[in-house]
C-alpha cells in the first residue's frame, strides 16, 4: 500500500491524466447504452414520408383539403399555400416546398407538403372516430412530408390552374395570328393557282397530243384522315367537391360547395362538435343512430361526407376553338397504275 502511495506522490500528472480519460470512457460508455437501450428515441421525431393518394382519408375526415397532384398554365404564378386548408384543432402547421418547381417552363416538378400535427389531439381524434391513418401516430412528434406533382403546361385546356386574363389575351392574338397567316396563304395561293393555270394549260396541250399507255381502271375505296374543324364553344367542363354535412341543432343535412362553409361545420359547436359538448345519455337519443350490430355495438350515420372528382357544364363567353377531327373520306384511284382521280 506504501508502495502504491509513494507511486502516486512520484507520477502525480500521469495518474490526473489517467482518471481524466477513465471518466471520458466511463461516460461513453453510459451514453452508447442508453442509445442502444432506446432505439426508438431519435426514430420518434423522424418525419414519416406519406403517398399523395393515402392521404384521402384525412380529406374524407375534415383534417386537410387542397393537397393533390395538379396541373399549371405556363408563365402562372400560384401559391400553392393558399391552395390549402386544414382543421387547426388537430394540425399546427403546413409547409409547402415548391422550390423545384419553374413556372414559366413546362414540365413535371416535385413539391413537398410537410404537415405537423399536435400529436393528442390527433391520437384522441383517430381514436373517437375509429379510423386508420396511413402513418405511426405514436410518434414523439408527428410530422409527415408528402410528395405531389405539379405539371405545367402550355394546354390551356388541360391545366387545374391559370391566369383567366392571361388565358384570354393569348388565344385573341393567337387567333389573330392564325387569319393573317390565313390570308396571307390565300394570296400566295391565289397567285400560284394562277401561274399554274398558265402552265396547266401548256401541259395540257402537250399531254393531249400524246395517248396514255392502259385505260385506268377506277377502283373506289374509303380513307380515314384528320382535319381541322373550327367550333364555337359555350360551355366549359367545371370541376368542383361537394361537402355534405348535418347540423345537430336544427336536424337538417346541408349541402355546399364552399371548403370555408365546412370548416365553418367543423369547428361549429352546433355541427361536428356538437356531441362532445352535448352528449347523449342513451344512443338512441342521436338522430344520428342507426341500431346495434351483432356485437351490441352502437351504429351511427356519418354526420359528413365530401364528395371529389364531380364536374358540370359551365356557361361562358362564345369563342372559337380549332379541333382534329377523325373524318372518313372516299377516294378512286386507278388499279392499274395507281393514279389518283
Amino acid at each position: 500500500m506504501s508502495k502504491v502511495k509513494d507511486f502516486i506522490k512520484k507520477n502525480k500528472i500521469l495518474v490526473m491524466v489517467v482518471a481524466a480519460l477513465a471518466v471520458v470512457v466511463v461516460a461513453g460508455s453510459i451514453y452508447f447504452v442508453v442509445t442502444k437501450t432506446n432505439p426508438h428515441a431519435e426514430d420518434n421525431v423522424v418525419e414519416q414520408e406519406v403517398k399523395v393518394e393515402d392521404i384521402g382519408i384525412l380529406e374524407d375526415n375534415g383534417l386537410i383539403t387542397g393537397i393533390q397532384d395538379m396541373k399549371v398554365v405556363k408563365g402562372t404564378e400560384i401559391d400553392l399555400k393558399d391552395l390549402v386548408s386544414f382543421n387547426d384543432d388537430y394540425v399546427k402547421s403546413i409547409d409547402v416546398d415548391d422550390s423545384q418547381v419553374d413556372y414559366n417552363k413546362e414540365g413535371e416538378y416535385e413539391v413537398i407538403y410537410t404537415i405537423t400535427f399536435d400529436k393528442e389531439k390527433l391520437q384522441t381524434f383517430v381514436k373517437d372516430e375509429n379510423i386508420e391513418v396511413p402513418f405511426d401516430t405514436e410518434k414523439d412528434s408527428i410530422i409527415i412530408k408528402v410528395s405531389t406533382v405539379v405539371t405545367v403546361t402550355d394546354n390551356e385546356e388541360e391545366a387545374e390552374v391559370g391566369d383567366e386574363t392571361t388565358t384570354n389575351d393569348t388565344t385573341d392574338k393567337t387567333s389573330e395570328e392564325n387569319q393573317s397567316e390565313t390570308n396571307n396563304n390565300s394570296s400566295s395561293n391565289s397567285n400560284s393557282n394562277t401561274n399554274n393555270s398558265s402552265s396547266g394549260n401548256s401541259n395540257s396541250n402537250s399531254s393531249s397530243s400524246s395517248k396514255p399507255s392502259h385505260e385506268h381502271v377506277w377502283v373506289s375505296h374509303t380513307e380515314t384522315v384528320q382535319e381541322p374543324v373550327t367550333v364555337i364553344v359555350g360551355t366549359e367542363t367545371k370541376e368542383y367537391t361537394l361537402y355534405r354535412i348535418y347540423w345537430y341543432n336544427t336536424k337538417t343535412w346541408e349541402e355546399t360547395r364552399d371548403p370555408n362553409r365546412f370548416n365553418e361545420w367543423t369547428h361549429s359547436a352546433d355541427g361536428q362538435l356538437y356531441p362532445l359538448y352535448n352528449p347523449y345519455d342513451r344512443p338512441e337519443d342521436n338522430p344520428l343512430f342507426q341500431g346495434y350490430d351483432s356485437n351490441g355495438n352502437a351504429t351511427y350515420l356519418n354526420d359528413h361526407s365530401i364528395i371529389s372528382g364531380l364536374y358540370e357544364e359551365v356557361p361562358c363567353e362564345p369563342y372559337e376553338k380549332t379541333e382534329m377531327r377523325t373524318v372518313t373520306i372516299t377516294v378512286e384511284t386507278c388499279s392499274i397504275c395507281g393514279a389518283t382521280k
